[in-house]
């Protein structure tokens, strides 16, 4: 065969390959499309827009079908997997997908900023009235109410960063100062557990290395807060649990949390999920958003050996969760916030006749103030983290 031939097929089989490569893959991402979640980025994936004539002519429906298109691409998770990989063991970058990766730690990334310290007070006073207005609702009825604020992450492992990278302290200590003044101001009773966790000697075992929330071990320190500060300011019985009353339980899996998400599990840790079982546990019905569910406070793994994630507890973000456990001489509680109140609520039921949980991301139904109006829990308490402490949409208000 002569030389030009066997470079005019080579030619057209490249070609046809080519094609070929270009139709598997758009078929793969056809297949695809039904996807909605991308695990490990945490997040909706893009549908479909709808075309219409309004759509085409402004052009936001192209723009659309590339959202779709590239996060619905074939052998994308695969191919954004391997670029983290290049980025932690070859290049060895400091940020990946955002995230600081220290020695013993995960940490966000920040850009620097310039901290507006008028913005600052001037939401320090808008969430301020809020709080106090559902504080004054739950006292008009004899109720207790309190605001909790709970070190974020990032405050935990502010030392971990490095000198050339935001940890952002300065923001932090000038939004929980002014808030804290406000709701001092107004009378509001509050647990700083940045305080106790300072005095404390800063505990290595209260926030996660991996994950934005706090550990079990935190969740506990918090509850005993709570309730040490309950039993100083009321009347009220209610049973403690105590070191020596329950199980400390630690899930084999690997426990992959929102940090470690980002850059697709593949930053070793030995940290792992763990749950506090009470010895000595009262019955009790669960009920969600109404609905009568299983008498479980963890969704555990199939197997011992499964990933697990944050999301054990209470089975993940719900937005009305309430536990009965048919104790009428207890007295009845709501938490309110948002995730942060997850792992305590494996251990606050435990006190009370009834917990109430309201996750003010998805409650819709009413108000925060309108649900004490109605239900008129004993007590109120509302946790929130450092970093959104001046966010006014979670706060149901």
């Amino acid at each position: 065969m002569k030389r030009e031939n066997i470079a005019k097929i080579s030619s057209v089989s490249l070609s046809v390959c080519f094609v070929l490569v270009l139709f598997l893959l758009a078929a793969l991402t056809v297949l695809s499309a039904d996807e909605t979640f991308s695990f490990f980025e945490n997040r909706n994936l893009a549908v479909m827009p709808t075309l219409d004539m309004e759509g085409i002519s402004d052009g936001s429906y192209f723009t659309a079908v590339g959202e779709f298109v590239k996060d619905h691409a074939a052998a994308r998770e695969v191919m954004l997997k391997a670029s983290a990989l290049m980025d932690l063991k070859l290049l060895r970058r400091p940020v990946v997908n955002d995230i600081y990766v220290g020695e013993d730690v995960l940490l966000p990334y920040f850009e620097y900023e310039t901290v507006d310290m008028e913005k600052i007070a001037a939401d320090a006073v808008t969430v301020a009235e809020k709080i106090e207005k559902t504080a004054s609702i739950t006292e008009s009825y004899g109720g207790k109410y309190y605001f909790t604020a709970i070190p974020c992450q990032y405050m935990c492992y502010e030392d971990s960063y490095p000198w050339y990278l935001n940890s952002r302290n300065e923001y932090l200590d000038a939004s929980s100062s002014a808030f804290f003044k406000e709701l001092e101001a107004r009378g509001v009773d509050l647990i700083d557990m940045m305080e106790y966790y300072e005095e404390s000697g800063r505990p290595e075992y209260f926030s996660s290395t991996v994950d934005h929330h706090y550990g079990i071990r935190g969740a506990y320190d918090t509850y005993l807060e709570i309730l040490r500060r309950l039993g100083e300011d009321t009347n009220l019985s209610f049973p403690t649990l105590k070191e020596g009353d329950f199980d400390l339980t630690t899930l084999e899996g690997r426990y992959i949390g929102s940090r470690s998400r980002k850059i697709f599990g593949l930053w070793e840790s030995d940290e792992r999920l763990q749950l506090i079982l009470p010895k000595d546990a009262p019955e009790f019905k669960r009920y969600n958003n109404g609905y009568a569910v299983e008498a479980s406070l963890f969704t555990l793994p199939e197997n011992d050996t499964d990933d697990v994630l944050y999301t054990t507890y209470m089975g993940g973000d719900v937005a009305h969760t309430m536990i009965d456990t048919e104790r009428e001489e207890l007295p009845s509680i709501l938490i309110y916030g948002e995730s942060f109140t997850n792992a305590i609520e494996t251990i606050m039921w435990y006190s009370f006749d009834e917990m109430h949980s309201l996750d003010m991301r998805y409650y819709k139904d009413m108000t925060v103030d309108e649900f004490i109006e109605i239900v008129q829990p004993d007590v109120v308490v509302c946790v929130r983290d450092y970093s959104v402490l001046l966010l006014t949409d979670d706060y149901g208000l």
